[in-house]
């Protein structure tokens, strides 16, 4: 099983000045899968939190960049889609 950056949405709700609300944004995770395409439909597991560039060395934090700049090469990972297929 290989493993790639890709580019996920996901939906954060929660309660803000006692009022409910939701935000969707985008970030990096390492998802990790048999296929370097993975779609929701597919078998996936993925980190819990986004990731951000991170290098012991500017050539690794270069490297780093490089790797997740290719995830947007790739279609976006739905997790919200990913999360309630699996629960179905």
């Amino acid at each position: 099983m290989g493993w790639q950056y890709r580019v996920c949405k996901e939906t954060w709700t929660g309660i803000l000045g006692g009022e409910n609300y939701s935000e969707v944004g985008y970030s990096f995770r390492e998802v990790h899968s048999d296929k370097p395409n993975a779609t929701p439909k597919d078998e996936i597991s993925f980190s819990k939190e986004a990731r951000s560039a991170f290098g012991e060395s500017v050539e690794e934090l270069k490297a780093t960049l490089e790797m997740m700049q290719k995830a947007f090469d790739l279609p976006v990972l739905d997790l919200d889609k990913w999360k309630k297929l699996r629960e179905e």
